[in-house]
């Protein structure tokens, strides 16, 4: 059953009495009630200069993106306080910024991912660009030191390494994913990014930054074709699990997954090495992977936007998956879509909805999260909260047609508002990174959601930041 939603619930729609118990969501004790300011005035790229948010064990937040530095985009990381202030004693400023060699990469870098290891230090992956500033099939594997400098101990003292999976190339239009990344238990890093080739991989690391040829093949793993690859998230035994896409040519793209065995063999056992899902009606519809994590079960959830070209319909989408490898049909078992079983989907044909991002938390439910334009008005962060079972979770009033709602965070126009990502800070809560327009350009915001007490509590705060600085 297609479920619809009203964009404009929170905003116009809602009674008084219901608008003010069903939009309390932020941490008033984080930041400016619940909001952090960031004034970056980088120009964008791709319209997403902000790309990952990662919480530390000590609450530290790392916020990672691209910058244009001399005309070139860079990727840079940012270190703020858990109170979301940018921490000094990191880089230069509280940023890093990655002194890429100009003759060797003309063109520049756009950052794909970023991890935190258990010793501080923090891994990041960036995918090459070419003339046009078009991605390309070679990948920067790097890591920074705890003081916000390249680490001299990894990739013999240069501090980051070049990798291509094959023959370089470049990328066609339609694939702009500069890579993702995770460490293991023995902090060996897992990388998957552009191939140049019909098919995902994985290429792991020794911690140093070495290819390990244990891996895999000669130290790749390699997915059927025809498949991409967008989350990684490993699983409690250490076998890694890959989110993306397959799409046969002529076909509707298909939701993937699959798991690769601790050699990077890939996992038979689990769905028969790919288990897929149709979440789409025809060869120019759109998924897109916003995120890949497990619940309490150890069930793969994945998040991920849907886009119908020929209905014009756009949605957040759920997914649910066994630890077996199989659909799981008891995910939305009581509004099932006809044929797919074990995907929940929350459609608002009035906006478009990007950047989905579905995080379990601690009491057991599901926050769906998106990035909201609506065409004539208001634009926001697109919230949904769901049980576990994916039904509407009774404790959060709904909206005049659907369990969604939107709050503008910053911005007040169509294209203001963009999720970059969202991590668990280990405490109960969810830190929200994203960035957004001001009259000076742009600038970004960090946010934290109440987790396992979210929109159970208060009033939607009214003195936290309504709009981007004018000056930094």
């Amino acid at each position: 059953m297609t479920i619809r939603i009203s964009a404009l619930a929170w905003a116009i729609a809602l009674a008084p009495s219901v608008a003010a118990a069903a939009l309390p969501l932020l941490d008033r004790g984080f930041a400016q009630d619940g909001v952090r300011v960031l004034p970056r005035i980088d120009a964008p790229l791709r319209q997403a200069s902000l790309r990952a948010v990662r919480v530390a064990a000590d609450g530290s937040i790392f916020m990672a993106g691209t910058q244009i530095r001399d005309g070139v985009p860079l990727p840079y990381v940012d270190k703020l306080t858990p109170q979301g202030v940018p921490d000094a004693t990191f880089g230069i400023g509280g940023r890093f910024a990655l002194p890429l060699d100009s003759t060797s990469f003309p063109w520049g870098a756009e950052l794909g991912d970023i991890i935190v290891l258990s010793d501080g230090r923090i891994a990041f992956a960036s995918g090459v660009l070419g003339p046009g500033e078009q991605l390309t099939s070679t990948s920067l594997l790097g890591m920074i030191g705890a003081d916000g400098y390249l680490d001299p101990g990894f990739a013999s003292g240069t501090g980051y390494v070049r990798f291509d999976y094959g023959p370089p190339s470049t990328q066609p239009a339609g694939t702009p994913y500069p890579g993702a990344l995770i460490a293991d238990m023995q902090r060996r890093l897992l990388l998957t990014a552009p191939t140049g080739q019909p098919a995902a991989a994985v290429a792991r690391f020794r911690p140093d930054g070495v290819l390990d040829t244990s891996y895999g093949m000669h130290g790749i793993a390699w997915l059927p074709a025809p498949t991409t690859s967008r989350r990684l998230r490993l699983d409690a035994t250490g076998r890694l699990l890959l989110a993306g896409t397959t799409r046969a040519a002529g076909d509707a793209p298909r939701l993937a997954l699959a798991r690769l065995l601790l050699d990077g063999a890939l996992d038979a056992g689990f769905g028969g090495g790919l288990v897929t899902l149709d979440g789409a009606a025809s060869a120019s519809d759109v998924l897109g992977v916003g995120s890949l994590e497990l619940d309490r079960a150890g069930r793969p959830l994945v998040g991920h936007e849907f886009v119908s070209t020929v209905s014009l319909s756009f949605s957040l989408d759920v997914a649910r998956f066994t630890p077996a490898g199989t659909v799981d049909a008891r995910f939305n078992a009581a509004a099932q879509q006809p044929g797919r079983p074990g995907l929940a989907r929350l459609v608002n044909d009035a906006a478009l909805l990007s950047g989905t991002f579905a995080m379990p938390t601690a009491d057991r439910r599901i926050v769906v999260l998106g990035t909201a334009d609506t065409f004539s008005g208001p634009a926001g962060l697109a919230f949904v909260r769901l049980r576990e079972d994916a039904s509407t979770d009774p404790s959060f009033p709904a909206g005049t047609q659907g369990p969604a709602h939107l709050m503008p965070v910053l911005g007040t126009n169509g294209n203001a508002d963009r999720i970059a990502g969202v991590d668990a800070d280990g405490r109960g809560g969810l830190i929200v990174a994203g960035q957004s327009a001001g009259p000076a350009g742009t600038c970004h915001f960090v946010l934290r959601l109440i987790g396992d007490r979210l929109f159970a509590e208060g009033q939607d705060p009214s003195a936290r930041p309504i709009a981007c600085p004018s000056s930094p």
